[in-house]
């Protein structure tokens, strides 16, 4: 799944996980919803065609679709799209990895929510190209996705605990500094209009938990445990957490996000 729910580049990154379609919708949908932000960030005079990259279950898209845009999800989930073609039937939904996009010079605009940490470092060059070659000329490429530092809290419960059990924690990221993001973006033909960097701390849903934000996004580390290994470690990385990351019965995730505005030179 993408836009909060990445599961952009299984065929490089191995990420192996499945998403959950309908229960991250219900339990995780601030990712989308926090997403929105970016749509403020069109100029929509010179925006007609749209590629949603990552759409997950389609809520971006279709505030896109509202906005009069002429918008495509694509996401390389089966599991997202089937939800997302069920509660949008009305838009266009492809399936596809985001390595090697099947457009060339289609789009005014790619868009992209919480997908782009999902990518191993090493390949985001050829992503940036494959995005480059989707694009009309001087079209645009806004995104937000983890930055440096996203959910450190959290990894290193999971580092420790994971020790504890006589594991290693492999953290299964790619959070890049604004610089370093830019300076790529730069490398590979972009011009940067807009960037920042900034903390979000923010609220779990109350029928959710700490765990249960682990194995929804975490689930590669997780597959590396022995299984009777498994609920021991989320409970102490549980019990690690709690005296920074729950308050008033509510669990706080630490996230911090890099959105970034750029177009084609």
């Amino acid at each position: 799944m993408m836009n909060g729910h990445c599961n952009v580049n299984l065929k490089r990154t191995h990420m192996n996980i499945t998403w959950q379609a309908e229960d991250y919708r219900r339990h995780f949908s601030y990712v989308s919803t926090y997403g929105s932000a970016l749509l403020d960030l069109i100029d929509l005079g010179k925006t007609k065609t749209v590629l949603d990259l990552g759409c997950g279950t389609g809520e971006l898209t279709y505030a896109l679709s509202k906005l009069a845009l002429n918008v495509t999800g694509l996401d390389s989930s089966e599991e997202q799209l089937k939800l997302a073609r069920t509660r949008y039937p009305q838009l266009s939904f492809i399936l596809g990895q985001a390595l090697d996009l099947p457009f060339k010079h289609q789009f005014d605009l790619v868009l992209s929510n919480a997908v782009l940490h999902w990518i191993d470092k090493q390949d985001h060059p050829q992503l940036l190209r494959s995005i480059r070659r989707a694009l009309t000329p001087h079209g645009g490429f806004i995104f937000e996705c983890g930055g440096r530092g996203n959910n450190a809290k959290i990894h290193a419960a999971l580092a420790k605990s994971f020790a504890e059990f006589g594991y290693r924690y492999d953290m299964p990221f790619y959070f890049p500094s604004q610089a370093e993001y830019c300076a790529l973006l730069e490398q590979e033909g972009f011009c940067i209009d807009s960037a920042i960097c900034f903390e979000r701390p923010t609220k779990l849903a109350a029928e959710s938990s700490i765990q249960g934000f682990i194995r929804m996004f975490m689930q590669k580390p997780l597959q590396t445990l022995q299984p009777q290994h498994v609920s021991g470690i989320l409970e102490r990385t549980e019990q690690l957490l709690m005296p920074s990351l729950y308050h008033h019965q509510e669990w706080i995730a630490d996230y911090v996000r890099l959105r970034i505005k750029a177009h084609l030179s």
